[in-house]
């Protein structure tokens, strides 16, 4: 997909402080922005964010825009270190296959941002590839996921309930999360991340639906995967905990049994675990 509706949630991001922290990004794929020069520029406006036209010319072209890499958007950021995974390198990226594990020790946990804007459903082994993620993330990194609901153009559509099991297996924090609905011409539009309002839409009149969801990765385990719903297999169950902070207001998923053992956590526990995650936030945010 490229960044288009993400440039928006970024310079957010931007003016509320939180690339202060960010030094390193690689994106998996080689993305580029998918935005109409007079958009972008409104956009940067908004955050008194002053670039050089020129370098993002390509998206004033008049026969349709050109390719503008979005690492010259991370850079308009101040991120120090950019990088990117493709299967094919030819744009300087590392040459990853994502269908089979990440070999490069090198990468492991080397990134402050790993994002996914529409890359990841392309890889027929679209687990691995978020292992991937996962491992090049270092902790209190964040991960990044912008994905089609309906309408995409890879192997996978994906659910909600995907990105949701993918937090409480692997004790992510979610930063932020919302549906994208794109209606032509480049234009992206935010809506929240609500089945109920989802279901409000006339999917014959809009182009595509994307979800979107920043994690922040809370602990040094390798990826943990995972089953849906009440699938007969092993599993922890989970309880939603809404817990507020300053940017971004984070939402974490605390065990409240483990299946396996039919073991239910004391009420003493579960209220130590949860003031273990507010002093690691405080102490991050201080």
């Amino acid at each position: 997909m490229g960044m288009g509706a993400a440039v928006k949630v970024a310079l957010q991001l931007y003016k509320e402080g939180f690339f202060n922290e960010i030094k390193s990004v690689i994106d998996m794929g080689t993305q580029e922005i998918h935005l109409e020069y007079e958009d972008f520029e409104y956009y940067c406006k908004s955050v008194s964010l002053e670039f050089e036209s020129n370098i993002f010319s390509g998206l004033f072209d008049p026969l349709g825009p050109r390719r503008v890499p979005s690492r010259e958007f991370w850079k308009l950021l101040g991120i120090e270190k950019i990088d990117s995974l493709d299967l094919d390198p030819k744009y300087g990226a590392f040459g990853v296959d994502l269908n089979f594990p990440l070999a490069d020790e090198k990468l492991k946990g080397r990134y402050d941002l790993v994002t996914d804007f529409g890359n990841n459903e392309h890889p027929f082994n679209v687990a691995e590839a978020y292992r991937t993620m996962h491992r090049l993330c270092g902790v209190d990194g964040y991960l990044w996921i912008e994905q089609n609901i309906y309408n995409g153009n890879g192997f996978f559509n994906f659910d909600q309930s995907f990105f949701e099991g993918m937090a409480a297996a692997n004790s992510y924090s979610i930063a932020y999360s919302a549906y994208i609905v794109g209606s032509g011409s480049m234009k992206q539009f935010f809506i929240p991340a609500s089945k109920e309002l989802l279901a409000k839409l006339d999917l014959n009149r809009v182009d595509y639906v994307g979800i979107t969801y920043i994690f922040r990765k809370r602990s040094d385990k390798d990826f943990k995967f995972y089953y849906q719903g009440n699938a007969d297999k092993p599993r922890e169950l989970f309880k939603v905990d809404l817990l507020p902070d300053r940017l971004p207001a984070e939402r974490l998923y605390i065990p409240i049994q483990q299946a396996d053992t039919l073991k239910t956590i004391s009420f003493k526990n579960l209220v130590v675990e949860l003031m273990m995650r507010i002093w690691g936030k405080a102490k991050f945010w201080a």
